[in-house]
């Protein structure tokens, strides 16, 4: 399991949620999961619309189907691989959020990057889930082993 709805994933949403919050518009989420960043952004009467990549067509079926349901006409969900679609020319959102790994650690950095780099031209605000703490971890890496 790699999905849940406990008060420390809700809190590692704040960032993207206050932004969509902030900005309105139509925003973009890779990663279905429960559905919970997409379901915070369209409680916000701002948010115009949330499109979403997952590739699991379980978790669409599970998930998906309930949130468009939820939120008739605001809500589109492209099954994809978030590291393979690309947006098109001119495609614009106001918050684009990453969260795709199930676990953090220093490797998920490349990808966050591509990521990152693909999607800087085509959003006002951008992030990946738990960048920072990546990133803290590659320092350590980095950081000669002193023993115990």
């Amino acid at each position: 399991m790699w999905m849940s709805d406990v008060p420390d994933e809700k809190r590692d949403l704040f960032e993207p949620v206050f932004n969509s919050w902030r900005l309105g518009g139509h925003c973009f989420v890779t990663g279905l999961g429960l559905a919970m960043v997409q379901r915070a952004m369209l409680a916000c009467s701002e948010v115009s619309h949330v499109t979403t990549i997952e590739r699991n067509k379980d978790v669409i079926k599970l998930v998906g189907t309930k949130l468009e349901k939820d939120f008739p006409g605001r809500v589109t969900i492209i099954e994809a691989d978030a590291m393979k679609y690309k947006p098109s020319k001119g495609e614009q959102y106001s918050v684009v959020w990453h969260d795709i790994w199930p676990t953090l650690a220093s490797d998920n950095l490349k990808e966050m990057g591509v990521l990152n780099r693909r999607w800087t031209h085509h959003a006002t605000w951008y992030g990946c889930w738990g960048k920072n703490i990546c990133q803290w971890m590659k320092r350590e890496e980095a950081k000669p082993w002193t023993g115990w």
